[in-house]
């Protein structure tokens, strides 16, 4: 199954680990560095969030909870047995 690239290896990790299929979402500003991978080395850049609304992020009652963190570590390693199996 040839999937497309690193957004499709993405979205099939996600959709793996939340059984749903997950929302892509363009951020422009979020993190600037993405821009200079871009057009100074010609990389794309996918960023995974694990966190939730309710979390208050950045706000002085931020928390996170322990279970993304897990999740989100199965989404990556998931994410990397699929475009390892692509190439």
């Amino acid at each position: 199954m040839r999937l497309d690239g690193e957004v499709g290896a993405s979205h099939a990790a996600l959709a793996a680990v939340y059984g749903v299929h997950p929302l892509k979402v363009r951020m422009g500003g979020t993190v600037p560095i993405s821009e200079l991978f871009k057009r100074l080395m010609g990389l794309e850049t996918v960023f995974f969030s694990f966190s939730t609304a309710d979390e208050d992020f950045h706000a002085p009652n931020e928390f996170f909870r322990v279970h993304r963190l897990h999740e989100g570590l199965e989404a990556w390693a998931r994410c990397w047995q699929i475009l390892g199996a692509e190439h």
